[in-house]
């Protein structure tokens, strides 16, 4: 039923006025392979035990996958995301007023991002790209400087 859901708030984003036309499949297919990532879960003894989709999963999921849009337009993005989840799936709509106390801003979500380790966010094959347009790499500087990229060569 959520996955139902899921593709009913996708097409919805697809079609709303108020949504930049910015986002495509691969963005979709991204926040699903994410949220079955996340699901997934291997204990000491190698076993392997399936979680669920939670509202707070579904939120980091598009947060995550449909941001970098200014901020009204992304709360209208979840609330779409949300509704069409909700239809299916009534516990989804607490999200809807609980999402400004959950919801990460962009250095959170930068920063838990990039703290997967590498074999992790290999598999998980999304990338983030910053484009620091500055002449001394200012931008680049600050995040090292906050801790959101590791100076580690290995790891940035």
């Amino acid at each position: 039923k959520i996955i139902y859901g899921l593709c009913h708030g996708y097409r919805r984003i697809l079609y709303s006025p108020d949504i930049p036309h910015i986002f495509h499949d691969r963005d979709f297919i991204y926040m699903l392979r994410e949220l079955r990532f996340e699901l997934t879960n291997v204990n000491e003894i190698e076993e392997i035990s399936i979680g669920e989709i939670t509202p707070r999963s579904l939120l980091q999921a598009l947060e995550d996958n449909f941001n970098g849009i200014r901020i009204e337009e992304f709360d209208k993005l979840v609330d779409i995301f949300i509704t069409a989840v909700g239809e299916q799936c009534p516990d989804f709509r607490v999200l809807i007023t609980e999402k400004q106390q959950i919801q990460r801003n962009i250095p959170t979500i930068l920063h838990s991002s990039m703290k997967s380790d590498p074999i992790r966010r290999r598999l998980y094959g999304r990338y983030k790209l910053i484009i620091d347009e500055s002449e001394d790499e200012s931008a680049v500087r600050l995040l090292f400087q906050f801790g959101i990229l590791d100076s580690d060569p290995n790891r940035t």
